[in-house]
């Protein structure tokens, strides 16, 4: 019996003395807590909730979210009050729908509060309302001296957005619909520049159809999507667009600023419901559904994964763990004395 209560004692300390190691501990993701996402719709978005229902179906069935779909007011300090993320998509094609000058303000406010930014283009298109209206984006981008970043999305003289094109690298014979394939391998077309960028899923392959993202100085980005080297950017007067010094385009962007965090996507499309061909959808294509759910986790601070240090013991519980363990330290010690001594006394009855 003795013995009995001998090994359990060892059974139970076993893990506690194990567990007393200053280890690093990753905190999964909070699934508990409920993150609100504002939809914006009130710029004459075309790709609205509708276009982008499968994208937007994907973050709610993997994560407990609050969606308020905006689309009546114009933002303010008090409507953007508790939100996490702001997902503002390609806006529409005539000039009243660009952000005011006070709603850029009020999105440089919510920036600089800690607040998640998503800003999607489009690139130039013969459908007018794919084509992207990047001039709102800009203004939010340049705005404060460019505080927020020195990205922009790339323009021609009148201002529209440029497509991204690739004669060698493509799909259903359109050179705007980029392949770009084994991402994350040595090619490393997806650029991370540091552990904070951290991406769920692990996506290889992508179909982008975009515009092109420019910077007016050198970034710390903490990624960027880039394309391969024989892609160019075709501006709506035909000009075409190199980076002769990098030898690549840059179509994605992501940055951390303080608490916040900010992505640029050139495409809108590539994430939505709208067909690619007759019975697929651009979402649906290769693995961009799982590049927009990185992108949205790491915009709500989910990823990279926390490391936490065991939590700090003050100096009178690390007394009092002592005198424990020494306790049963000398129980432990009692008891085999014990349980020695009966067995010898019970070899000499024998």
């Amino acid at each position: 019996m003795k013995f009995k209560t001998l090994a359990f004692l060892i059974l139970i300390m076993t893990p506690f003395i194990m567990t007393t190691k200053g280890q690093f501990i990753l905190a999964a993701p909070n699934t508990e807590k409920e993150y609100v996402i504002l939809f914006d719709e009130s710029h004459g978005q075309y790709f609205n909730s509708t276009l982008m229902k499968s994208a937007l179906s994907a973050i709610n069935d993997s994560l407990n979210v609050r969606f308020i779909f905006f689309n009546e007011s114009k933002f303010n300090s008090t409507n953007l009050q508790g939100v996490d993320l702001v997902i503002i998509g390609n806006p529409g094609i005539y000039k009243n729908y660009n952000l005011s000058s006070e709603e850029v303000e009020v999105i440089q406010d919510y920036v600089e509060a800690g607040g998640s930014l998503f800003l999607l283009a489009n690139p130039l298109s013969s459908d007018t309302n794919i084509t992207g209206h990047v001039s709102s984006f800009n203004d939010i981008l340049s705005a404060r001296l460019s505080k927020l970043s020195s990205a922009r999305f790339r323009t021609g003289l009148d201002k529209s957005s440029t497509v991204i094109m690739d004669d060698y690298h493509n799909k259903y014979n359109n050179e705007s619909f980029l392949s770009i394939v084994n991402y994350n391998t040595s090619d490393n077309e997806f650029l991370e520049k540091n552990k904070i960028f951290e991406q769920t899923s692990k996506v290889e392959n992508l179909t982008v159809y975009s515009t092109a993202i420019s910077f007016d100085r050198p970034e710390k980005e903490n990624a960027i999507g880039r394309t391969e080297i024989t892609s160019y950017a075709l501006e709506k007067d035909g000009s075409i667009v190199q980076d002769m010094i990098n030898g690549f385009l840059v179509w994605l962007f992501a940055k951390e600023i303080g608490n916040a965090r900010i992505v640029l996507s050139g495409s809108t499309i590539m994430f939505s419901d709208l067909l690619i061909n007759e019975n697929q959808k651009f979402i649906n294509e290769d693995q961009n559904k799982e590049l927009w759910l990185n992108l949205i986790n790491w915009l709500l601070h989910i990823t990279p994964y926390e490391e936490k240090n065991p939590i700090a013991m003050p100096f009178y519980s690390l007394v009092l763990l002592a005198l424990g363990f020494a306790a049963v330290v000398f129980i432990i010690a009692l008891l085999l004395y014990s349980y020695k001594k009966q067995k010898k006394i019970n070899i000499k009855v024998k």
